[in-house]
This record gives structure tokens, C-alpha cells and sequence, in this order.
């Protein structure tokens, strides 16, 4: 406290015998005091976002995949509701959990029409969590004493994005084939009787899973994924 005493406040403080007490209080840092027993900080200052991370590595993915994205904030901060992190694609990433620490996680899956060279959050100038309903979505600074504070995180990361070492594709079209063509040493020109065996390559444009398909009269294997 700057005070160097009790401020009486229109009331006394005395002992059994009437005696007025002695209201200077120990100086500062020095003995008793309230500053050489404990380090308490009083601060209104806004927690912000730091960094944001993703937990997949660089490559090319699909409808139906999950990416999980991480938000740093530089103290602890307490959730109500459902927040989203704005991204590039066509859907922003929805919060999971997180609430009560210094990082709030948010999981996007790829959908159809998802097409992106590399995916990031959004990039404009202005960008921020997005609070879908400001009076019952919030993220407010978590107090020493573990409950929630009126102040509001500052939720803006315009400018941040994921490490610029990361490329991660999406690509949602599906695959298309490219090209088919007998197999040279086990289906050479010219003409073959029932019961031959008569092998092809078919290339499609990007890799593809293939199950072996088996019919009364016919044999698809699949060589190679």
C-alpha cells in the first residue's frame, strides 16, 4: 500500500481499555509489511494472443480430416460458449476445450469444396475469434483466485499466422483418371482368346486406395495404392 497508515474512516480502533491504537503501518518492504511478504500485482491489462499452432504436419488433405488448431494467450483465460477461429477455408474452426489455461484449442474438419494451396487462419487486417453470441460467448482473464474477471481478452491476431515452414494443402475434387494402357511385357500387341490374362495400368492425377473387387466373371486386383 502507499499508505503509510490505517485510514480510520469515521470509525476508532482501540483496545479493552479505551486506548486508541496505533495506526502506522510497517514501512515499506521492510519487515512485516504487506510488499516484503507477499508479490501482488494489480493489473487491468487485456490478455492477448501470442501464437497459433496447428497439430498436423506439412501436406496435402481431404474431406472428412481433422486439423487441430492451438491459440496462445499470454495469461490464463476462462471460455463461456462456443468461440470460432476464423480460417481461409470455407468453415472457421470450432473451440473444444482450453478454458482455465493459456491455450484454447479448436478443431476444423475439411468439408466438399474445400480447395486451398495452403491453409492458415484468416489473414485480414481486423481478424479475431469470433464470438457468436457477444453476450453469452466470452473469453475474460482467470484470476489468481480462480474464478472469472470482467476483463475481456483482446481475441484480434491480425498478423498472426501458422509457421510459414508449413504447407498444408486441401484438396477436395476427386481423383480423375489420367490415362490407361496395357502393361508391356504382360499384355503385348496383338490378339488374345478366352481365358487370356491381360493386365493394365490405370494412372489417376493424385494417389487413391483401391479394395480388391472380385465378380463371377471378372478379377480387379489392385497392385499399388
Amino acid at each position: 500500500t502507499s499508505e503509510t497508515s490505517f485510514v480510520p474512516n469515521d470509525c476508532t480502533i482501540e483496545d479493552a481499555f479505551g486506548r486508541n491504537a496505533n495506526l502506522v503501518l510497517p514501512s515499506l518492504g521492510l519487515g512485516l509489511s504487506l510488499s516484503a511478504s507477499k508479490k501482488i500485482e494489480i493489473s487491468d491489462k487485456r490478455p492477448t494472443i501470442e501464437s497459433i499452432d496447428v497439430d498436423v504436419s506439412s501436406g496435402e488433405y481431404g474431406a472428412g480430416q481433422l486439423i487441430n488448431f492451438s491459440v496462445s494467450f499470454d495469461r490464463e483465460v476462462i471460455v463461456s460458449g462456443n468461440p470460432l477461429l476464423p480460417l481461409n477455408a470455407l468453415m472457421p474452426a470450432t473451440y473444444t476445450h482450453g478454458s482455465g489455461t493459456t491455450t484454447l484449442h479448436f478443431e476444423f474438419r475439411v468439408i466438399e469444396g474445400d480447395n486451398l494451396d495452403r491453409l492458415d487462419v484468416s489473414q485480414q487486417t481486423d481478424a479475431s475469434i469470433l464470438l457468436p453470441l457477444p453476450h453469452d460467448d466470452l473469453i475474460t482473464l482467470l484470476t489468481n483466485g480462480q474464478t472469472p474477471s470482467p476483463v475481456i481478452a483482446d481475441s484480434m491476431f491480425g498478423g498472426i499466422t501458422i509457421l510459414h515452414s508449413l504447407e498444408i494443402a486441401i484438396d477436395t475434387t476427386p481423383p480423375t483418371v489420367i490415362s490407361i494402357s496395357p502393361q508391356g511385357l504382360t499384355t503385348p500387341d496383338g490378339t488374345y482368346a478366352v481365358g487370356d490374362t491381360m493386365t493394365f495400368e490405370v494412372i489417376f492425377d493424385k494417389p487413391v486406395e483401391v479394395s480388391i473387387i472380385c465378380t463371377s466373371t471378372n478379377h480387379i486386383h489392385a497392385f499399388s495404392n
